[in-house]
């Protein structure tokens, strides 16, 4: 066939109904001579019948390729025939070619109302199937759409992919604020795979645009009224302020445009010289500034502080984004001197950028370099007035030992921001006690105070004891309370042991709420319940309301956050006996209060309910009013949690016995187990009891596996596996539908009519390990998996992958093919023959040579994931693995 008898032979094949012919030579046109033939197929495609048009339309659609695009898009457009055009659209979506997400999102202007559902399903489907183009294509798109721009910015965050990298770092470089902004932020947010020239050319395009928005801040237009403000020496106060660049011939226009009023293109040059350009801002400043310069248009106030207003928020913003930048460029050039990396900075720099010096601190704490940290040391003693920022920059490095320039700043009584900073970052050295332990003796308390408050925030178990000193001499009471908040941070038992003392009187009242709290806090487990409690039946009477009133408030939010020391709360019966009998009225009413937090229905303890009735019995001669209600309610719901506990640890001991039973070799026992269990089976049988799920599964599986020819076994597997409801066992179930025996046939049906019980799912890979020598995927990998609460290891050097598996016991191994030293079928024989292999191994690879895949999975891969991947594709194969190993495929 030539290329002149191609579109003949098609319309003779469709002629004489010989549909499989002419598939197979538009097949062989677009091979051969592509581009004649799709000339060919355009020019002749609207003079044959519209069947032979959409087989043609599919057939190109099966080519995918993506310089058919316009050509699919022109079909389209012309197709008349209505039902011809709605299945071109829904075909449309078969393409696998992303720029047909573009392509096809063209056509929707003009398109018929009849037609909008088809292209909305075409689109949804294209924009799953190239999600991380879309996400991209969204991003670009949307830069007048801030909300849109962040929210293709979130979802690159939770889903990040290799491609994005390259994109991100052209749009660090956009013109357009939101789009370079949103850039530079999933960059840093991806790990910092951010490449330096984009990120240098928007430092310096911010920090030139910094500079010139406040000296536009600057014109007298601003500060004057606008009745004495004279235009005409408007443009040599811009030359005055900013580097125009403008020629004569410029300024002679200019001002000739002055004079005559024609306002506009002068406006236009004042904006560009002052850093100004398309946007909304830009548009603001040129109305603004039309109406200022033009004597006969009244300005109000309200419309010159609202251009003030949106200046003064740009500089704020780019002050922000230039730290952001900086942090982002020292990342990068970790490996690099500062001094080097500092010289280039500085060039980028005007000279009279307000954050010069801020900046260079931040790109030096970025750095994390012993040159970094000397350079910061040396402007720590060069320059005092910068002393909280160079603090707050070396507090990114551990200092071996504390120069004598942070030491004395730790203890300097006159700025408390300053002293703070650097108590932070002597809290950080080797050995902080050093420092430390003399300015517990400062003789200014704020400096003694913020002393302890370091101590407490970074738990320094060195100074531990010297807080528990502090206790022991006489001190301000406020001073005092610093000391015991500052204990709260240290549980441990010689705190329970320090701070008893402080709860009893002559205390006064709030030295004793914190001492409480302290020892409810940080008391130690084996000490505080039981101190507190000791410490309120020995209170005097006349104080033990209002203590009484700080326990109760301390123990409700504990209930909160920890409801599982409810249990140390109630086992001190007596306390509580006293309390629901005690003289005062309050003290009942918080007792109830508290009482009505605990979960009785999970308590259940008989002795409680005894200890009601009790209550119950002593309130006959108070004449207490809801008191007996309240008691009342909580014997009821004890007793019916006994009740039920009673019955479900019986189930649950009767589950137990029938899988040890089935577990056994013996026949006889394995099928009594399987019929007692499927008379006797109730979902509370599983409750706190998922270690048997496991057991029961594998066990059925297996003895379906065996029992093929008896058949009476088969049934009365499958009727087990239908009562239990496993998502896990469905695909198993589903295999004996078609059993040519109709009994077993039946007995599938009725099971898979059972309703799913989804809470008990099986789960079979718990821990990972990740094999890849780029940290790139590994690290991908491990948030893809660590969001689903997987446990995952990571290794980048081939060679040590088997002694991580000697030395655990991993699930599933994910590993690269292609990798230095070892690849990856070489780790893969020697765990094999190291006997270390976990149970599943899946290969993520780019390689896609059909032999080197062949020679991995000789050693037991269950499943391969070409690269790249995304999020959804990682954990739909691993449930995809556990769901074929339960159900014995």
């Amino acid at each position: 066939m030539t290329p002149g008898e191609f579109m003949e032979y098609i319309i003779k094949a469709n002629r004489d109904g010989r549909l499989d012919d002419v598939k197979s030579i538009v097949r062989e046109g677009l091979s051969r001579f592509r581009e004649t033939a799709v000339t060919d197929l355009m020019n002749t495609l609207f003079e044959v019948d519209a069947k032979l048009r959409d087989t043609v339309y599919q057939l190109m659609i099966a080519d995918g390729g993506e310089d058919l695009l316009e050509h699919l898009i022109t079909i389209i457009r012309k197709e008349k025939n209505p039902l011809y055009f709605k299945n071109h659209i829904l075909h449309f979506a078969n393409l696998e070619v992303p720029r047909a997400i573009d392509a096809l999102e063209g056509i929707e202007e003009g398109l018929p109302p009849d037609c909008r559902m088809q292209w909305q399903r075409s689109m949804g489907k294209l924009k799953a199937k190239f999600r991380e183009y879309n996400y991209m294509r969204e991003f670009e798109k949307h830069a007048r759409n801030p909300k849109r721009v962040k929210q293709a910015a979130d979802m690159m965050i939770k889903q990040p992919h290799p491609d994005y990298v390259p994109f991100l770092n052209r749009m660090a470089g956009h013109h357009e604020e939101i789009l370079s902004r949103e850039a530079v932020r999933v960059l840093l947010k991806l790990g910092n795979q951010s490449s330096f020239n984009p990120l240098s050319e928007l430092f310096k395009r911010l920090a030139v645009d910094r500079m010139n928005a406040e000296q536009f801040l600057s014109l007298a237009l601003f500060r004057e009224k606008l009745e004495t403000y004279d235009a005409l020496n408007l443009l040599k106060e811009v030359e005055d302020l900013v580097d125009t660049g403008w020629r004569d011939s410029d300024r002679d226009d200019l001002r000739e445009e002055l004079r005559t009023k024609k306002f506009d293109t002068v406006v236009g040059y004042i904006l560009v010289a002052f850093g100004f350009r398309a946007g909304s801002l830009y548009d603001q400043a040129k109305f603004v500034l039309l109406n200022l310069i033009d004597e006969d248009t009244q300005v109000t106030k309200v419309q010159r502080e609202r251009l003030r207003g949106a200046v003064k928020n740009r500089i704020e913003h780019s002050g922000e984004r230039l730290h952001e930048i900086v942090s982002a460029m020292s990342h990068i050039n970790r490996q690099k001197e500062s001094d080097s990396f500092i010289a280039v900075l500085e060039k980028m720099m005007p000279a009279s950028l307000p954050e010069r010096e801020t900046l260079i601190f931040s790109a030096l704490a970025g750095l994390e370099s012993a040159s970094a940290k000397a350079r910061l040391l040396a402007y720590l003693q060069g320059d005092p007035t910068q002393a909280k920022k160079v603090l707050e920059a070396l507090l990114h490095f551990e200092l071996e030992t504390v120069p004598d320039s942070v030491a004395e700043l730790a203890g300097n009584a006159g700025d408390s921001g300053v002293r703070q900073t650097a108590l932070a970052l002597v809290a950080k050295s080797k050995e902080p006690q050093k420092v430390l332990r003399p300015l517990l003796e400062h003789e200014s308390v704020a400096v003694r105070a913020d002393v302890v408050k370091t101590i407490a925030e970074h738990q320094l178990e060195s100074c531990f004891q010297d807080l528990l000193d502090l206790l022991k001499l006489e001190q301000s009471v406020s001073f005092m309370l610093v000391v015991l908040e500052a204990l709260e941070a240290f549980e441990r038992s010689e705190t329970a042991l320090a701070v008893q003392r402080f709860m009893m009187p002559p205390n006064q009242a709030k030295v004793r709420f914190q001492a409480m709290r302290t020892l409810f806090v940080a008391g130690g487990e084996q000490h505080r319940d039981a101190m507190i409690f000791q410490a309120l039946q020995d209170y005097p009477k006349r104080n033990f309301p209002e203590m009484f009133d700080e326990f109760v408030a301390l123990w409700k939010s504990e209930l909160k956050e920890n409801p599982a020391r409810t249990e140390a709360m109630l086992s001190f019966q007596n306390f509580w006996e006293q309390a629901l009998s005690h003289e005062h009225a309050d003290v009942r009413r918080r007792t109830l209060q508290l009482m009505d937090q605990v979960a009785w229905e999970k308590v259940g303890e008989p002795e409680w309910s005894a200890i009601f009735q009790q209550a119950l019995y002593k309130l006959k001669d108070k004449r207490a009013k809801d008191e007996p209600e309240q008691l009342r309610r909580f014997v009821t719901r004890i007793n019916i949690r006994l009740e039920d506990l009673r019955k479900k640890e019986a189930m649950r001991a009767r589950f137990g016995e029938i899988i040890e039973r089935f577990q056994k070799d013996i026949q006889f026992e394995k099928v009594q187990a399987l019929r007692e269990l499927e008379q006797t089976y109730h979902p509370d049988m599983l409750l706190d009891n998922e270690a048997m799920i496991l057991p029961l599964v594998v066990g059925l599986r297996e003895f379906l596996d065996h029992h093929e020819e008896t058949h009476k076994m088969e049934i009365l597997a499958i009727q087990v596996a239908g009562k239990l409801g496993l998502p896990s066992m469905r695909a198993k179930i589903e295999q004996y539908l078609k059993h040519p025996n109709m009994a077993v046939a039946q007995a599938a049906r009725n099971a898979m009519q059972i309703p799913l019980n989804e809470k008990l799912r099986v789960q079979l890979i718990k821990s990972v390990l990740v094999v890849d020598d780029s940290h790139y995927i590994t690290d991908l990998v491990a948030r893809i998996l660590e969001t689903k609460n997987y446990k995952v290891a990571r290794e980048n050097k081939p060679e040590n992958a088997v002694g991580r598996m000697e030395q655990h016991t991993f699930d599933l191994l994910i590993i690269d093919l292609k990798m230095p030293v070892m690849d990856g079928a070489q780790v893969l024989q020697a765990a094999v023959q190291a006997r270390v292999k976990p149970r599943f191994t899946m290969v993520l690879t780019g390689n896609r040579n059909r032999e080197e895949l062949l020679e991995a999975s000789r050693f037991g891969v269950d499943m391969i994931v070409l690269k790249p991947f995304n999020a959804k594709d990682i954990l739909k194969r691993i449930r995809s693995l556990e769901e074929k190993w339960l159900a014995g495929s």
